[in-house]
């Protein structure tokens, strides 16, 4: 149990720090974690940005790997790729054609909301 306890410590500490290296609008939504899934048996709780779970999923299976250079490396990859989903404003589905009725449609309804 002292064991479990001292993992989902260390697993706390690196994801704090971070957070401390993640840009500001992507902070919350970044480290956003989903408690439903049985994945970690630690209760530290799964990603819900699926790239950020996968770069993270080796370091909260051994916290003890994460080192300070793979943090920092870490953070670029994420801000790095927030921010082209940004730049793009691929969540305001731009790329979708008002010639096609259905894209339109998709478009309009994503962002009404």
């Amino acid at each position: 149990r002292q064991k479990k306890k001292k993992k989902k410590e260390k697993i706390e500490k690196f994801l704090g720090d971070l957070s401390q290296l993640l840009d500001e609008p992507f902070r919350s939504e970044a480290l956003t974690r989903g408690y439903s899934n049985c994945f970690d048996k630690f209760e530290t709780g799964k990603m819900i940005v699926p790239f950020v779970n996968e770069l993270l999923k080796p370091y909260i299976d051994a916290p003890s790997k994460m080192k300070p250079s793979i943090l920092k490396e870490i953070a670029q990859m994420i801000n790095e790729k927030f921010r082209l989903i940004l730049d793009k404003n691929f969540l305001r589905l731009d790329f979708l054609s008002e010639d096609d009725a259905f894209e339109r449609r998709l478009k309009e309804s994503f962002n009404d909301h």
